[in-house]
């Protein structure tokens, strides 16, 4: 709209032709007052007696670049071919109003000649102050999906008074039109009006204009009344053409699984009986809630219209316009739950709309109306103390919070008993908290002074297990460097293939949002092993965790699967670097050891997998935490045919901790004071056979040493020369200690000999 401020209106006196170029004409033009002007134009239809929008030296106008950036231009003095040009004559879309690039916009002959663009019909909604209002996540509000509803909003904003909402004079009665509704319970109120002697045409400028400044493109006039309702009343509606329906009666029924729809953007739907139609004699003409029929649409030379006016279930509406991608300005609004009394109210506008812009037209009989099941009216029980008491403040009076209540349509009675307006009860308006939000809301939150509680504080209990995932994150992250990734619980069956696992078997969703999230997760590795190939293109070297669940149905509560507690990550060490491998496989065990102790858990067996199916563990490079025969966690190298199958040529190394295991085990924690005495340390190297596992060699230790053993850790694992094929040299550091003395020389040799002959013993000799 700034730019019709800018803008007059002049009349074309006379044109030449531009002595240096075939496609350009001068023009002389006047505005009514002082001398003439000479123009330099392009257009075509540039002729003397017409009356165009001008732009003077200094304007500035909007302009558009083949990308569709905005951006804007000033007109400025210009030599064109030679011929100075002191303004420029304008096209609609150099203004920002309807009517494209093909000419000058033709201004009605009885434009005023010199008045501003801004001031004259039909360009004075163009320059309406536009208030642009993110309403996305109002999902509670289906009012608020209408202008008139922000309108009821300001009206007690600013104390104004609201302007009924216009209709035109008709009521429900006799009509040649029937309805049959076989789903009442998913199609609560389906309404229609049949006009007759309509003339399909251009909507006029105004309406065009109003449109396009709330961004919806003008069809025709029957289409656009029901756009621009749909985005006044926040009521959707469609236009039949009545010429092609087959017969006077309309229905409402659910589809046949495998039929045919093709809807109004050309494209064939097939259609399923959790969807919901609008019946022609047997054919769908209309997805109820989401889109009209391509064969009954509103063209040139259609003279009888049938407008429908509905409201259907939420859940419905959603469900058909997720499962077929089908997302419009209509099932946007049904999804919100409307109010059922508006559908007569669009009908009443419609008529007056089309009274309006088409002269000639008459009503064919009244308004047909199928409404078997009203919302129930609800009645809040309330009081201006019980308001203020919520709130926190003695500031709200009385008669502040009567104007509020009144303003947003709710109805006063005594002891202030309220009654909830049609649209509020749907799915918003049922408790007197509520009504505190409502009186909340326009007396300003950050108007009440804050004060302490006047109740004692309760100490809320302990929750061992949030203690132990906080626990275990600050290690994960501060100690090991990990970074915490979230990911969705949900999963499709194609990442499930792709791992090995039967897609039949997890918890399906009804109404899933993507392929990709059809069933709850019955592990997370798959998920992580995606984050791993990610992150891989991005750095050399990288750690990650998620601490989530997974979901069992092997063991079902009812009709739900058992959720499982899990603590997923991987060590991903620099490819290039072999010596970080055998080191990375360790401090991955370290981690579950430290986890594990968090847990209460000292005494778990370390061994290889004894049940190593999945297709993600290497067979050869794993081993497991055992609690007698419970596994508390595994670790584990990527197998190499599912890193291939996921693009991870890094060297991943993945965890797995159980953590709803370690929540049912019985945790015996005893208090042990560091010692003040020092410790002797101990250092031996083994050759062992190449499969021998550590724990057993630190178990043979443990035995030996007993109480007098601190710390027990490996230092190396070595194979090659001069090692024997076949065999592994491992080191070990161990530290001895009394928990009341310094051990002596004697006490130190003695606990080490027996530590050198169980190792013997077992077995395991010491390197020559």
């Amino acid at each position: 709209g700034e730019a019709l401020q800018q803008v007059r209106v002049v009349e074309i006196l006379a044109t030449e032709p531009h002595p240096d170029a075939d496609k350009l004409r001068i023009a002389t033009v006047t505005d009514g007052e002082g001398e003439t002007q000479r123009i330099v134009c392009g257009a075509t239809n540039c002729r003397p007696g017409i009356r165009v929008p001008f732009a003077d030296l200094g304007a500035v106008l909007p302009t558009v670049d083949k990308d569709g950036n905005v951006s804007t231009f000033t007109i400025k003095r210009a030599k064109i071919r030679g011929v100075e040009s002191t303004g420029m004559l304008c096209a609609a879309d150099e203004l920002g109003v309807p009517g494209g690039h093909d000419g000058l916009l033709e201004l009605p002959l009885d434009a005023p000649v010199g008045t501003c663009l801004a001031e004259i019909e039909p360009f004075k909604s163009a320059a309406d102050l536009l208030f642009e209002i993110d309403n996305k996540s109002l999902t509670h509000r289906p009012d608020l999906w209408g202008h008139y509803g922000f309108a009821r909003e300001f009206s007690v904003m600013f104390d104004l008074p609201l302007a009924p909402y216009p209709q035109g004079a008709v009521s429900t009665g006799p009509s040649s039109f029937s309805i049959v509704n076989e789903v009442p319970d998913r199609c609560f109120r389906y309404s229609g009006l049949l006009i007759e002697n309509i003339t399909v045409s251009p909507s006029p400028d105004w309406l065009q204009q109003r449109l396009l400044s709330a961004g919806v493109n003008a069809i025709n006039n029957i289409v656009d009344i029901t756009n621009f309702i749909l985005l006044e009343l926040g009521q959707p509606m469609h236009a039949f053409d009545a010429d092609k329906l087959s017969g006077t009666t309309i229905g409402i029924r659910a589809a046949t699984d495998g039929e045919k729809f093709i809807a109004l953007d050309g494209q064939t739907y097939p259609l399923s009986a959790a969807d919901l139609v609008i019946d022609d004699n047997g054919r769908a003409v209309a997805l109820a809630g989401v889109m009209g029929g391509l064969d009954t649409g509103v063209e040139a030379g259609c003279t009888r219209v049938f407008f429908e006016s509905a409201t259907f279930a939420a859940s419905s509406v959603r469900r058909t316009a997720g499962r077929l991608d089908l997302r419009s300005e209509s099932s946007a609004r049904f999804e919100k739950s409307l109010d059922p009394e508006h559908t007569t109210m669009a009908l009443r506008r419609a008529w007056q709309l089309v009274q309006e812009i088409c002269p000639d037209a008459r009503l064919a009989g009244e308004i047909v109306d199928d409404f078997p099941t009203p919302y129930p009216e609800i009645t809040i029980q309330t009081s201006h103390a019980f308001l203020r008491d919520r709130l926190g403040t003695d500031e709200v009076t009385d008669a502040f919070i009567d104007r509020i209540l009144a303003g947003l349509g709710f109805t006063l009675g005594g002891d202030l008993a309220l009654d909830v307006p049609s649209w509020r009860r749907t799915k918003d308006v049922s408790l007197a908290e509520d009504i505190v939000e409502e009186v909340g809301r326009h007396f300003g939150y950050d108007n009440i002074t804050p004060c302490a509680p006047q109740f004692d504080l309760q100490v809320p209990a302990e929750n061992p297990a949030r203690q132990f995932e906080r626990g275990v994150k600050a290690l994960l992250t501060e100690g090991y460097g990990c970074t915490e990734i979230m990911m969705y619980p949900m999963v499709g069956p194609k990442l499930l293939g792709r791992v090995g696992l039967d897609p039949t078997t997890p918890l399906k969703l009804t109404n899933p949002v993507s392929e990709f999230e059809q069933m709850m997760r019955p592990e997370s590795v798959p998920q992580l092993l995606q984050a791993i190939a990610e992150n891989a293109k991005h750095f050399p070297q990288f750690r990650l965790f998620e601490y989530g669940r997974v979901y069992d149905t092997s063991e079902m509560k009812g009709l739900l699967p058992t959720e499982r507690t899990r603590i997923t990550g991987t060590f991903v060490p620099a490819f290039e670097r072999d010596s970080l491998q055998q080191e990375t496989f360790f401090q991955g065990k370290a981690l579950i050891q430290d986890i594990l102790r968090l847990a209460g858990v000292d005494n778990a067996k370390t061994m290889p997998l004894t049940d190593s199916e999945a297709a993600w563990i290497h067979p050869n490079i794993h081993c497991g935490f055992y609690r007698g025969r419970m596994l508390l966690a595994s670790l584990f190298k990527l197998h190499p045919s599912c890193a291939d199958e996921f693009g991870v040529s890094h060297n991943a190394y993945i965890f797995e901790v159980y953590a709803d295991r370690l929540e049912t085990l019985t945790r015996n924690l005893k208090y042990q004071p560091i010692s003040k005495f020092p410790t002797v340390r101990f250092e031996v190297t083994v050759v062992v056979a190449a499969q021998t596992l550590s724990g057993d060699i630190e178990a043979a230790i443990g035995r030996a040493a007993k109480r007098q053993l601190r710390s027990l850790e490996v230092l190396t694992i070595y194979e090659g020369d001069p090692i024997p094929t076949g065999k592994k040299a491992i080191s070990y550091r161990m530290e001895f200690a009394a928990s009341d003395r310094t051990l002596s020389h004697d006490e130190a040799e003695s606990v080490q000999n027996k530590v050198v002959a169980a190792l013997e013993k077992a077995g395991y000799p010491l390197k020559q």
